[in-house]
Parts: structure tokens; C-alpha cells; sequence
């Protein structure tokens, strides 16, 4: 597979059998539900050992398990991991891809072409094997090789900029600018916020004597690039090492999670989400992953906690607090699900979930008959769809207003003719009037 491995891994390894061992045996780690406690001071050691454990106890995770490592500067160890999936799962395009570029890191060009091109060929229709392949010819100096993938990429359904970039790019350094002006034109219309497009433009415009083009070029890049810096300055000065190490173990469990929901291991997703959740409370992602798994398993008194965790730590978000309304309203505390519903629609007045939800709740239980109206309007300026005016309808109907019901089923039916309720409430508001 590689002519030189990055020290494979053996099968029967003694790291991979005792890693569950010594995850659960880590004298800084003392117990906490069915994980170690995870601390700051030993962050690094416990990721290295949950992934060991999780690659230990399942097959398939290799990719977000050396993903995982990769991001801890553990390349050789993220090399083996990738290698072992490779074993399992010789098709895997992703590995490949992941193992080929560190490889490439490592200046080993010959060692990752082969994987390069078997993705190629196991993955016919995908741009991105052909975009990595020609970036390791061009730095291998076979330019027109590069050239030839850029272009297969570039007949594919959706390639992107990248391609155009690495043709124009790779025509220039050969002393063809006519022939990379069109490609870097195509990679700017794409993506005109990449300074490197404005930069390589730039200099193809100066080589082809389009002084006045070229000078909009460099002004773009040098205004973008300033960008950038301000960006990466603001990010480093508000980086925080042991957060970002608490971010990335919590990211673990989260992939960890979707891993499991895959396989159908639903018991052992959910340790990992409520791990994740106990690394980094302060992160929204873990908790909504957390409300989601509840509640698309029917359970929505389990999905409150995560979901009133979520309000907490993003109280003006008006998806989070919708959805917190509804899961009340569900669950029988109805003032405190109409309060969180017209609250998020203090934060976004055109929430359409909210507005639909609270309509429906006033109409259903009968009570302010005006207010559910006008939310209801409110909902068919927002989002003139046909159920938006089958809910005008109704709530028209139950303030007295059976002239506007009828236009709003006539709207709702004529937006959506197929469907069976909308066409059924219009015939019986029509009876209703013709009685």
C-alpha cells in the first residue's frame, strides 16, 4: 500500500488491548459516570487514550480518530491510525486522502501517489482525489500531470474554485499567462474573498501589461490580506490553550457519537454525547447534539436539560428558545412554553416554527382568538407558503372572519393543489357560507 509505512501498526498490538485499561486506571482521572473525569492538566493524555480505547473497540472510526490526532501535532500516530482503517476498510476514499497528504507533509511525494491515485479510481466522480493529485505532481514538478487532473476535476458536477486556482497557477509558473487568465477570472467569479486569487491574478495582469486590471487585483489582495491578519491577531489574542484542548476532546466524543448512531449503538452514542456535555458545558454544540438525540427518539422530557442549557448559554438565539417553548408546550407547562415562544419572537419576529407553534397552541386551546390572528398574518407576510395560509384560515375562522377563512384556504389551495387537508377545509368553509 506505502513503500514506507509510518510504523504500521501490528496486529495485536499491546496498545490498542490495554487502552481501555489504562483510560479507566489514569490515576488524574478520578470517575465520573461512565467516563474519567477529564481535566485540564492531562487533556492531551486522555484524548491520546480515548482515541486508543474507541479505535480498540470498534472498526470504522479511523477517520475522525486520526483527524483527532492530526489536530494534536500526533502525525505519526494519526499515519498508523489511518493505515489500520486502510485494513478494514481498503475503499475508504477519506483515508487515503488523509494519509496521502501526510505523507506529502513529510516530503514523501512517491509514497503518496499511489494513494492518491486509487482514490482517483475508487471515487470517479469526486473532484477532490484529482485536486490533491495534481497539487502533489505540481510539487513534484510534473506540471502538465497536474495539469491533466486539474482538468478531470474540473469536468465534474460542482469542482469549485480550486481547480481554476491550481490551472491558472500552474500555467503562470510555466510562462503561459494568456492561458491562466481565464482560469484565475473563473477562481475569483467563485470564491472573491480568497486573497491568493487576487494575488496570482495580479501578477498574471502585470506579465500580460493590463496595468490598470492588475492594480484592482493587488488593491484586493492587500485589502483582504490585511483582513486575514486582523482575523488571525484577534484569534490568537483571544486563544486559550485549555479551552481549545477541552474543544477538541469534547469534539472527540461528538464524532465518537455519530460514529455510534451510525451502527445503530445508540446506548453507547449517548455516553459520548453526555461526556461531551461534562468536558465542555459551556459549548453550545454538545448540549443541542445532546436535546437532538432525545428528541428524535421520542423522549422529550429527557431532551429539557440540554435544551434549557442551550437557552442559558445563548439566551437571544430564537431557535434554541422555539424549540424549548414547543418541547413545554408538549409537556403540559403551557405558561412556560408560550413565554419562551413569544420571547424568541422578541429576538426574531418572523421565527416561523415560533409563530406556528404559538398560532396553533392559542387557536387549539381556544383562548386569545386576536392574537393567534395576528400571528397568523404575521407568519403568511413572513412565509407565504400554503400552510402558513391554511393557519390564516383557521385562525380567521375562529375570530368570526369567514369571508378572509375562505381567501386564505383559496391561497393555501392554489399554492399547494395536491394537497387533501387544505382542498377538504376549503370545501368546508365554502359550505359553511353557502348555509
Amino acid at each position: 500500500m506505502v513503500s514506507k509505512p509510518i510504523k504500521s501498526i501490528l496486529p495485536g498490538s499491546p496498545i490498542l488491548r490495554v487502552a481501555l485499561g489504562t483510560l479507566l486506571s489514569l490515576p488524574c482521572l478520578a470517575g465520573e459516570g461512565d467516563f474519567p473525569r477529564y481535566r485540564d492538566e492531562t487533556a492531551r493524555e486522555y484524548v491520546r487514550t480515548v482515541v486508543e480505547a474507541v479505535a480498540s473497540g470498534t472498526e470504522g472510526a479511523h477517520v475522525l480518530l486520526s483527524r483527532i490526532q492530526s489536530r494534536m501535532g500526533l502525525n505519526a500516530e494519526a499515519g498508523r491510525m489511518a493505515e489500520a482503517g486502510l485494513v478494514h476498510d481498503p475503499d475508504s476514499v477519506e483515508l487515503r486522502l488523509f494519509l496521502a497528504d501526510l505523507l506529502i507533509r513529510e516530503d514523501r511525494l512517491e509514497e503518496a501517489r499511489p494513494l492518491l491515485e486509487e482514490a482517483c479510481r475508487i471515487a470517479p466522480g469526486s473532484a477532490q482525489p484529482r485536486i490533491q493529485l495534481g497539487m502533489m505532481l505540481d510539487q513534484a514538478g510534473e506540471s502538465e500531470a497536474a495539469r491533466e487532473a486539474y482538468r478531470q476535476a474540473l469536468s465534474l458536477p460542482e469542482p469549485g474554485h480550486l481547480p481554476h486556482l491550481f490551472l491558472g497557477r500552474s500555467h503562470n509558473e510555466s510562462g503561459e499567462p494568456a492561458l491562466a487568465l481565464p482560469h484565475l477570472v473563473k477562481a475569483r467569479e467563485l470564491r472573491p474573498n480568497h486573497s491568493n486569487t487576487h494575488y496570482l491574478l495580479w501578477r498574471v495582469l502585470e506579465e500580460l501589461g493590463r496595468e490598470e486590471e492588475a492594480l484592482e487585483a493587488l488593491e484586493a489582495f492587500e485589502r483582504l490580506r490585511e483582513e486575514e491578519r486582523l482575523q488571525a491577531n484577534e484569534k490568537n489574542r483571544q486563544r486559550d490553550d485549555a479551552a481549545d484542548m477541552r474543544g477538541l476532546a469534547a469534539s472527540l466524543h461528538l464524532n465518537a457519537s455519530l460514529h455510534f448512531l451510525k451502527r445503530g449503538e445508540t446506548e453507547e452514542a449517548e455516553r459520548h454525547l453526555r461526556q461531551a456535555t461534562r468536558i465542555a458545558p459551556q459549548m453550545p454544540r454538545t448540549w443541542e447534539m445532546l436535546a437532538r438525540f432525545h428528541q428524535r427518539r421520542g423522549m422529550p422530557q429527557k431532551a429539557k436539560e440540554p435544551m434549557e442549557r442551550l437557552v442559558e448559554l445563548l439566551p437571544e438565539h430564537a431557535g434554541y428558545r422555539t424549540d424549548l417553548g414547543t418541547l413545554m408546550l408538549m409537556s403540559g407547562d403551557w405558561q412556560s412554553g408560550v413565554a419562551h415562544l413569544e420571547k424568541a419572537l422578541e429576538s426574531e419576529p418572523d421565527q416561523p416554527q415560533a409563530l406556528q407553534n404559538l398560532t396553533r397552541f392559542l387557536l387549539g386551546r381556544g383562548t386569545d382568538r386576536e392574537r393567534a390572528l395576528e400571528l397568523a398574518r404575521r407568519l403568511t407576510e413572513a412565509h407565504p407558503d400554503g400552510a402558513s395560509h391554511d393557519l390564516l384560515a383557521w385562525a380567521s375562522f375562529a375570530n368570526g372572519r369567514l369571508e378572509d377563512a375562505i381567501l386564505a384556504a383559496r391561497e393555501a389551495n392554489r399554492l399547494e393543489p395536491a394537497n387533501p387537508v387544505y382542498h377538504k377545509r376549503l370545501q368546508q368553509l365554502e359550505t359553511l357560507k353557502r348555509d
